[in-house]
C-alpha cells in the first residue's frame, strides 16, 4: 500500500515548481524548511544544511536551486533556504549560491554550489575558507552529494576543535602574560613601598633633627638674652645655673673660676643630693682633682661613675655619680670650668650633653666680656 503513495508523491513532486523562490521580492514566508516525504523517521540523523541564494531570479541560479533541492530531497537531507548571508541553524551547513563569480555578501566558512570549479570560484573559495565546493555533477548524484557534505562538516568540526584549542592556547598564554605582569608589578610596588618607607624615614628623622636644632637655637637665644642683661659676675652665674637646673633638672652643679694668682675657685653651686655639711670643701676638693686636668683642654668631657680615677675625688657620693665638666675658653684663655654631675642610674644624655657644652659656650664668652669692660671701665 505504501509504495503506490510514495510513487503518486514522487509524482507530484516532478509536476510541482522546483523553485520555492521566485525573486527577492517573493512573499513566501523565510526560512522555508524543507522536508524529504517518506524520511520523516531518518530526519533526526540526516545532513541538515541552509541555502544562501541572494539572487533567485537570476536563470543560473535557479536552476541551481532546483537542482539542489532535488539531490536534497532525494538523499534525505533537510534543507531550508535563506536570502541573506546569516549564521546558519546549529548543527547546520552553508551553502552558498554561486552563478555568475564570487558574492560581495558571502560569508566565510560556507560550502559554494557552482555549476563547474573555475579559477574564479578557486579564488572566492580561497578568499572565504570554503569548507568545500559543490558542482552540478556532484548533485545529479545524491550519495556524491551526500560524501561531499559530511567531508565539509567533517572540516567544519575539525575548524572549530582547532580554533578552540587555539582560543585555550591564546588564553593560556594571556594567563601566563598577566602573571608575569601581576608579579612584576607586585615586585615594584613592594620595591617602591619599601623607597617610600625609607624616605618617610629619612624625612621623619630630619625632621626630628630639624626641631632640634630650632629647639636648641631658640635655647640659646634666650639664655644669650638673660645673660647679655647682666654685667654682674654673681648674677651670670646665678643665671646659668638656674637655667641649667630648669633645662637639666634635679642634679649638682660647680662653677670654678680662675683668679689673678692663677688658682681656680669655687664661683657658685647647685647642691641637690650630696651632704651639707663641708659641702663646699667637698666641691673645692673637686676642683683640685679636675681643673689641672681638663682647664686646659677646651670643650665638653663626658666621665662615667667607673672613669673617676682621680686621685683626690675620695668621696662615694661624688666617684658614684655620672659627671660632665666643660672647659670654657675664650681668647685662648680659660674664663671658667663647669662640672655638673648626678647620680649615675640618672645619666645625662644628648640632648643634656649638648645643654651644658651651649650653657658653658656662652657663659664663658659672657664672662670674658665682663672682665674686658671692667679693664676699661679701670683703666678709663
Amino acid at each position: 500500500m505504501r509504495k503506490p503513495e510514495r510513487d503518486s508523491c514522487a509524482k507530484q513532486a516532478a509536476s510541482t515548481p522546483a523553485s520555492p523562490i521566485a525573486s527577492r521580492e517573493s512573499a513566501a514566508p523565510l526560512p522555508i524548511v524543507r522536508v524529504p516525504k517518506g524520511k520523516r523517521a531518518s530526519a533526526k540523523a540526516s545532513l541538515r544544511v541552509t541555502v544562501l541564494c541572494e539572487s533567485p531570479s537570476r536563470p543560473g541560479s535557479a536552476q541551481l536551486l532546483t537542482l539542489l533541492h532535488e539531490a536534497c530531497d532525494a538523499a534525505g537531507i533537510l534543507h531550508q533556504d535563506t536570502l541573506e548571508a546569516t549564521e546558519p541553524a546549529p548543527q547546520s551547513l552553508l551553502l552558498a549560491i554561486v552563478d555568475a563569480g564570487p558574492q560581495a555578501a558571502m560569508p566565510d566558512g560556507c560550502v559554494l554550489v557552482c555549476d563547474a570549479a573555475t579559477d574564479e570560484v578557486l579564488r572566492s573559495a580561497f578568499a572565504h575558507a570554503a569548507l568545500g565546493i559543490i558542482t552540478r555533477e556532484t548533485l545529479r548524484n545524491p550519495s556524491h552529494l551526500t560524501q561531499a557534505l559530511r567531508a565539509a562538516r567533517d572540516l567544519q568540526a575539525r575548524r572549530a576543535s582547532l580554533r578552540t584549542q587555539g582560543d585555550a592556547t591564546r588564553a593560556e598564554r594571556r594567563a601566563a602574560r598577566l602573571l608575569r605582569a601581576a608579579r612584576s608589578i607586585a615586585a615594584s610596588r613592594d620595591a617602591l613601598a619599601e623607597q617610600l618607607a625609607m624616605v618617610c624615614e629619612q624625612l621623619s628623622q630630619s625632621c626630628m633633627d630639624v626641631s632640634a636644632q630650632l629647639h636648641h637655637v631658640a635655647m640659646s637665644s634666650e639664655l644669650q638674652t638673660l645673660l647679655r642683661q647682666d654685667l654682674d659676675i654673681e648674677s651670670v652665674l646665678r643665671t646659668s645655673l638656674e637655667f641649667m637646673l630648669r633645662k637639666l633638672g634635679p642634679t649638682n652643679a660647680a662653677i670654678y673660676l680662675p683668679s689673678t694668682t692663677g688658682d681656680y675657685t669655687l664661683g657658685a653651686y647647685i647642691n641637690y643630693d650630696c651632704p651639707r655639711d663641708g659641702i663646699e670643701q667637698t666641691l673645692d676638693h673637686l676642683g683640685d682633682a679636675i681643673v689641672p686636668t681638663y682647664g686646659d683642654r677646651p670643650g665638653l668631657h663626658v666621665l662615667a661613675a667607673c672613669e673617676h680615677d682621680l686621685p683626690t675625688i675620695t668621696s662615694t657620693w661624688v666617684q658614684d655619680s655620672s659627671m660632665l665638666v666643660y672647659s670654657a675658653h675664650a681668647d685662648d684663655e680659660c674664663t671658667a670650668v663647669i662640672a655638673v654631675f648626678r647620680d649615675s642610674q640618672t645619666s645625662f644624655d644628648a640632648e643634656a650633653r649638648k645643654l651644658v657644652g651651649t650653657t658653658g659656650s656662652l657663659l664663658g664668652a659672657q664672662l670674658a666680656r665682663i672682665v674686658k669692660t671692667h679693664q676699661r671701665w679701670k683703666a678709663a
